[in-house]
């Protein structure tokens, strides 16, 4: 029972980066993010929504965790963000993927610093 609530912390976390995302994009100029991380936000959203939360015996479930955290880091680099995931309320903040680098095609001052 602990290890299905921490998945689906895990997952409602990348639900939420993929809300945030989305958010900040309508706030920005159009192109103002790399294709390439309009390209991954819109898989993982399709990855979390495709996600059967409520089916503990379907057999996708850990290749499709898998796939989720794998796009998750690799929007998260070219974004040039570095993401940090909380396991619980009251739990230290554990790095999850510390990704940095510069921002692909987006000016200073466009993406404010993402931090999770």
């Amino acid at each position: 029972m602990q290890k299905g609530f921490e998945i689906g912390l895990e997952v409602g976390h990348y639900a939420g980066c993929v809300r945030a995302w989305r958010a900040l994009q309508q706030g920005l100029a159009p192109g103002a993010l790399p294709e390439r991380a309009e390209r991954g936000i819109s898989s993982l959203e399709a990855l979390v929504a495709e996600y059967p939360l409520y089916d503990p015996q379907d057999e996708r479930l850990h290749d499709l965790l898998e796939a989720m955290r794998a796009r998750f880091k690799a929007v998260v680099a070219t974004l040039g963000a570095a993401a940090e995931y909380q396991t619980a309320p009251g739990q230290q903040v554990a790095p999850r993927h510390n990704v940095a680098g510069p921002p692909q095609r987006v000016e200073a001052g466009q993406l404010p610093s993402l931090s999770f």
